[in-house]
């Protein structure tokens, strides 16, 4: 596979991971779905060393999500996303 072909790929699988998230922040009901994602997403974003797009992401998420205190896991990781992105 030629490297446009890989970059090709790669961005039809990475775009439209910020798009979705949207789904799951339309109301607070589903925030800890979306709690979930996000931090699935910022990991892979960041794996790939997709920084602007993990902070964007970060950026477009509602403040609502930080209340969210379980699973403490996955909440602890979120906040620390976001901790990561402000300083």
């Amino acid at each position: 596979m030629s490297n446009r072909s890989l970059l090709s790929l790669r961005c039809r699988v990475i775009l439209p991971m910020p798009s979705s998230m949207e789904w799951t922040t339309f109301e607070d009901g589903t925030y800890d779905t979306a709690l979930e994602q996000a931090t699935v997403i910022l990991w892979h974003f960041l794996g790939a060393g997709r920084v602007s797009l993990a902070k964007n992401l970060v950026g477009m998420l509602p403040r609502g999500l930080a209340s969210i205190d379980q699973p403490e896991e996955r909440a602890a990781e979120y906040l620390h996303y976001r901790q990561f992105f402000t300083i």
